[in-house]
């Protein structure tokens, strides 16, 4: 099912992520969960008409909803030509064709601890999560890791670290693999669990790029928490982002 939605707002997250609230055009937008995702169509300039996903950045008590969307300096391959079109080319004012939410990686209702993990533009489903832990004063212990180029090019930054500072039993590290005196980070380089108190019991949601998903998946089947227990945002085979 397709919807028409107006950009009430973009703003710049980052250095080349824009984040973009919508609003239904005709009514109210259809309510999701957090972690959920919407498909986005285009018409390119040559007349193809191009889909990609992209997750929701905001918990579902807010109302509107909102995506971030990233540019790639990839030139025109398949695989930045929709992002690119849409961070050059949608502002304030304009229509975007979108779906309704869709996607299972989201929270469930117990109140077993969390481990939030993502890398780069990754974090949009997890911006989501933590809004609505927050919007229910949520008591589960949360720990979120983050790992990104660096402090420059990490979306969300300050607002991840608002959210997880609001929730009673949260905790936040980063990684990034450019360090700033200003902006110092729990580790530089790849991100490290090694000394982290990390809860055996706890579900775990990971986000990012595939090679990063691969590692840390190791790393947490290493460190003992069950396969079952850790949940992946992918669009594909599980098999081809996970070994």
């Amino acid at each position: 099912m397709w919807l028409q939605a107006i950009v009430v707002r973009r703003q710049l997250e980052s250095a080349d992520v824009a984040g973009f609230e919508l609003r239904g055009v005709s009514g109210k937008l259809p309510n999701f969960v957090p972690g959920q995702y919407i498909s986005v169509q285009v018409t390119l300039p040559d007349g193809a008409r191009q889909i990609r996903q992209y997750s929701l950045s905001r918990g579902s008590t807010a109302g509107d909803w909102r995506i971030a969307v990233k540019r790639l300096n990839v030139g025109d391959t398949p695989a930045g030509e929709v992002s690119n079109f849409i961070y050059d080319n949608v502002f304030e004012g304009q229509q975007l064709r979108v779906s309704v939410p869709m996607g299972e990686f989201t929270l469930d209702d117990s109140a077993d601890p969390l481990v939030l993990v993502s890398a780069g533009i990754g974090c949009t489903p997890i911006m989501g999560m933590l809004q609505e832990l927050v919007a229910t004063q949520s008591p589960r212990e949360v720990v979120v890791l983050h790992a990104d180029q660096s402090a420059a090019a990490h979306a969300y930054r300050h607002e991840l670290a608002d959210l997880v500072g609001r929730l009673p039993a949260g905790r936040l590290h980063t990684w990034y693999e450019r360090a700033h005196v200003e902006h110092p980070a729990d580790g530089i380089g790849r991100m490290s669990l090694d000394r982290l108190p990390i809860d055996l019991s706890s579900t775990v949601f990971v986000c990012g790029p595939r090679p990063f998903m691969s590692a840390i998946n190791e790393d947490l089947v290493s460190l003992g928490i069950p396969q079952e227990q850790i949940n992946h945002e992918l669009f594909g085979p599980l098999a081809s982002a996970v070994a």
